[in-house]
């Protein structure tokens, strides 16, 4: 199979863990690490048991001191992980077996005293990608880097000292600092709070991510479910991911052929179901398929076996006789560079200790380096699976009587169950109803909070709120205070303040004040049609003030004098004059909030809820409209009366 872009992404869908024991006792490393993993194995069997995973399982292996050197290009100054136990697993399409690992990993914490554990993906700490909103100031990509694990049920989020917060954390020194305080790095509870739930229904409502569905399948293949359900995952993955090769296998249908098929039920996981049922997928009647009409009541349980059996034949025809790894040239590559970097540490080839080095070499490179395709391996496995199983269609049904599936109408989600889920994961947002009675001041104040915060590359950034203090005297100095040896005083009690500085800018703010407006002019600016002498006025203004603090003052003139003769003041809507302008006649002052709720409104309509300015400005800011009126309507977007 020809390696594609997509396949290049699928190998991003991992996640790493680390488990790092206590290993202060006077037993060997390897006895330790050994002893662990008996425990940790034991625990994931009782803990997994009914789980079906999408393409690896839960998976350790020790690593040692010198385990860094098993990375290739690894840099000299890399950090040197303490003794360990490691794994990795794929999920490729379903992220659920990603935060069912961590639920299982919080498990083995709780469980063995003094255990440690880090757990990273393709976007490193992903557990704070999650609880992003929770985090504490000072907590960024670049700060947060190998500072979260898991101890004892807990988060623990290691923090240096906030005049070194940059700097690179070493793995072994955050777990120094969790097992020395092991309560001063817990995370917060809105973040425990986060990222539990994602995981609260992890073991016991494992049964809500399965589906059960009847199949009609080869028998073989029948067999081979019954005893291994967990084979349904690869054979739909490998049926999903096809190529021509392995349609030419389809065609063939040299391991499970159609012709004896029986009833049987497949339990799989409702991310499996999707992808099968919504894989298009056309039988060749000349290999043997005679699928009913779609109007048949037993056609998916036929369309569902015909695809799970494509899938079975194509791993059976990747199976191939297994190879010593140690004959292969990548790995004699790969050996090369061990002896170079001193993997080996002077140890005698074929003692106890190279051979214990060499296992974890080996382990390493089949599951990172060696370049062997998945379905080799599990066809390998199917094959010898179905040697050691007597199949007899005894077992089964030859009809579906009595046989029943689960409901697949979750497979539907109407827009008000999207809405709901979306709500019920980032929470509910404020909508404002265009033909509703909304407050317009508040949506204004929204607009003007968004236009205040500094925008950088990374996002809006929120000004931090000051932690409140107590009232302390200090004392003002209007002179440069400097100590006998001409250096400044280092006194806390005393301020430096400059007085011209002082004046110089209140001066420029006072300058840039625009003039009261003329309250006796008329609302449609008729005053400014007569006025001759406006560049006059300008011109002796501009003498005393600095024509770049002035631009503006003219600006405005020369704008109100254009829109003079016009009914653009008619447009605005007004709102009643409050008791302090009971003296201007005709003074209808206009309604900022309503006219700017109102624009922007009116944009929106125009854009039919399409991409625009409207809803980039109203996206940006966490605003959404609630239109519940066809944009065909004659109504009014917005209702003025607010």
């Amino acid at each position: 199979m020809s390696t594609t872009a997509l396949e290049t992404v699928r190998t991003e869908d991992y996640v790493e863990y680390f488990l790092f024991p206590d290993l202060k006792t006077s037993s060997p490393v390897e006895d330790v690490l050994q002893t662990v993993i008996q425990q940790i194995k034991a625990i994931a069997d009782r803990y997994c048991e009914k789980y079906i995973w999408h393409k690896d399982g839960f998976r350790v292996t020790p690593r040692y001191s010198n385990a860094s050197l098993l990375i290739e290009n690894q840099l000299d100054n890399c950090d040197e992980l303490p003794a360990h136990i490691y794994g990795i697993t794929h999920f490729e399409e379903n992220i659920q077996d990603e935060w069912f690992i961590v639920s299982l990993l919080f498990e083995i914490s709780r469980q063995i005293p003094g255990i440690i554990v880090r757990v990273v993906d393709a976007d490193g700490e992903f557990m704070l990608i999650e609880a992003a909103e929770h985090l504490p100031e000072w907590a960024n990509p670049e700060t947060c880097e190998q500072r979260l694990y898991i101890h004892d049920g807990y988060l623990h989020l290691v923090r240096n000292s906030p005049t070194n917060e940059t700097t690179n954390l070493m793995v072994s020194q955050a777990i120094h600092k969790i097992r020395n305080n092991p309560t001063l790095y817990k995370v917060s509870q809105d973040i425990t709070k986060c990222i539990g739930q994602r995981l609260e229904k992890f073991p016991s409502r494992i049964a809500e991510d399965l589906h059960r569905a009847t199949v009609y399948l080869p028998l073989s293949a029948a067999c081979l479910l019954k005893h291994k359900p967990q084979f349904v995952a690869d054979a739909i993955r490998a049926f999903c991911h096809r190529d021509q090769i392995d349609m030419k296998a389809c065609r063939a249908m040299k391991y499970f052929p159609p012709e004896n098929r029986v009833y049987t039920s497949a339990v799989m996981t409702k991310c499996l179901y999707a992808m099968l049922s919504h894989n298009p997928f056309t039988p060749d009647r000349r290999t043997g398929w005679n699928v009913p009409p779609q109007n048949h009541k037993n056609y998916k349980a036929h369309m569902l076996g015909v695809k799970l059996a494509c899938g079975f034949e194509i791993l059976a025809s990747q199976a191939k006789p297994e190879q010593d790894i140690t004959s292969s040239r990548g790995w004699q590559t790969y050996m090369d560079s061990l002896i170079k970097r001193g993997y080996f540490q002077g140890y005698l080839e074929h003692s106890k200790d190279y051979n214990r080095l060499l296992e974890s070499a080996k382990e390493y490179f089949k599951t990172n380096l060696d370049n062997v395709p998945y379905g080799l391996e599990v066809g390998n496995h199917m094959l010898d699976t179905l040697k050691q199983i007597d199949c007899c269609s005894d077992d089964f049904q030859q009809n579906d009587d009595g046989m029943e599936s689960d409901n697949d109408d979750w497979l539907n989600v109407s827009p008000d169950e999207l809405d709901k889920m979306l709500n019920s994961q980032y929470g509910m947002k404020k909508t404002f109803s265009p033909n509703g009675n909304s407050d317009a001041s508040e949506f204004t104040d929204n607009l003007t909070e968004f236009l205040d915060k500094k925008s950088e590359f990374d996002g809006i950034e929120i000004e931090p709120v000051p932690p409140k203090r107590g009232i302390k005297k200090k004392m003002v100095n209007f002179e440069n205070q400097r100590s006998s040896n001409g250096t400044e005083s280092d006194s806390t009690n005393q301020i430096d303040f400059n007085p011209e500085t002082f004046q110089s800018h209140i001066k420029d703010m006072l300058d840039l004040i625009i003039p009261e407006d003329s309250w006796e002019s008329n609302s449609d600016l008729s005053d400014f049609a007569d006025d001759d002498n406006l560049d006059h006025n300008i011109a002796a203004m501009t003498g005393n003030i600095p024509a770049d603090k002035m631009n503006i003052k003219a600006y405005m003139q020369q704008m109100d004098k254009e829109l003079a003769g016009t009914t653009i003041a008619n447009s605005f809507e007004k709102k009643p004059a409050d008791d302090s302008f009971e003296d201007i006649e005709n003074f209808e002052p206009v309604d900022i909030d309503v006219n700017a709720l109102k624009n922007i409104a009116q944009s929106y309509q125009s854009q039919f809820g399409g991409p625009g300015p409207a809803t980039s400005l109203l996206g940006s800011m966490g605003i959404q409209f609630k239109s519940n009126d066809s944009p065909a309507d004659d109504k009014p977007l917005y209702n003025t009366q607010v």
